[in-house]
């Protein structure tokens, strides 16, 4: 198993990929951790603790999770940077497939250094989730998670309150709407290290950030939030304006695009003003 292999490893990106059942071989060069990848054409020696599979490249799942040759080595470092090249420019940028997740959860969740996470534009759906979401509670080191562009069920977040140690969640159009909402709150409420929020473009509507703004409220460490393009109107300022002055160390907020009228622009505003560290504030 190339992943399990791999403890020491402390960042994983798979953004954007396309991930393929297949075969590929992984072939090692040295113990430092130099391979080549002969799709790409191209050795990679590591170094940055991290691998990225990344930007239209299509990356089978058994370089992932059942390699032939796995490298033989301690504590490896490996940075694959395949971002400059289109190794297989007929297949497009995400439609990761269930199959795929599902070979690949069990060497992630075997990642017990991992302190970052990246599977944005991954489209991650439902079948997906459910193979990946019970892994990702074994990565107890973790700090960055990001999961942008993907449907992510609502019954999936619950299980994120194991992973305490988050300090940056990116939820970006993981498609939560309201439901969602509802069951994030009791989540960010153990979430006591989170410093990044983004729920931007999830159709969280009113009555979800309703449900949201007390847990929000205990984000005593929260530096950037942002609720950009989610449905929001006046009837949630009263809630979210109740638990904005908790936020002492905010230093960001994004409420863009969303329903506000100008007198509820005027009453967030004049909340916000009291945030003496806020620096960027959109409310248009």
């Amino acid at each position: 198993m190339f992943l399990s292999s791999l403890s020491m490893l402390s960042s994983l990106a798979v953004r954007g990929s396309e991930v393929l059942k297949g075969s590929l071989d992984l072939i090692p060069g040295n113990l430092t951790g130099q391979f080549t990848i002969p799709e790409l054409g191209k050795s990679v020696t590591g170094e940055t603790a991290m691998l990225a599979l990344n930007n239209d490249v299509a990356i089978p799942a058994i370089l992932l999770s059942n390699l032939v040759h796995p490298l033989n080595v301690v504590a490896p470092s490996l940075a694959l940077d395949v971002t400059a090249d289109h190794a297989f420019p007929a297949f497009r940028s995400g439609a990761v497939k269930a199959a795929s997740i599902e070979a690949l959860a069990p060497a992630l969740g075997q990642l017990i250094g991992l302190a970052s996470l990246d599977m944005s534009g991954t489209y991650l759906w439902e079948a997906g989730w459910t193979a990946l979401a019970p892994e990702l509670v074994k990565l107890t080191k973790l700090e960055n998670l990001y999961l942008a562009v993907n449907d992510v069920p609502a019954t999936g977040l619950a299980n994120l309150d194991e992973i305490v140690g988050l300090t940056d969640l990116d939820l970006t159009a993981t498609q939560i709407g309201e439901a969602g909402a509802v069951a994030l709150a009791p989540v960010l409420g153990k979430l006591k290290e989170l410093t990044s929020l983004s729920l931007h473009s999830n159709n969280v509507g009113d009555a979800g950030l309703i449900a949201l703004a007390p847990m929000l409220g205990k984000l005593s460490w929260i530096l950037s939030l942002n609720l950009q393009n989610n449905q929001l109107g006046d009837a949630c300022i009263d809630a979210l304006t109740l638990e904005m002055d908790k936020l002492t160390g905010l230093s960001s907020i994004n409420l863009g695009s969303n329903k506000f009228s100008d007198a509820g622009q005027v009453a967030l505003a004049l909340e916000l003003s009291k945030l003496r560290r806020l620096r960027f504030v959109n409310l248009g």
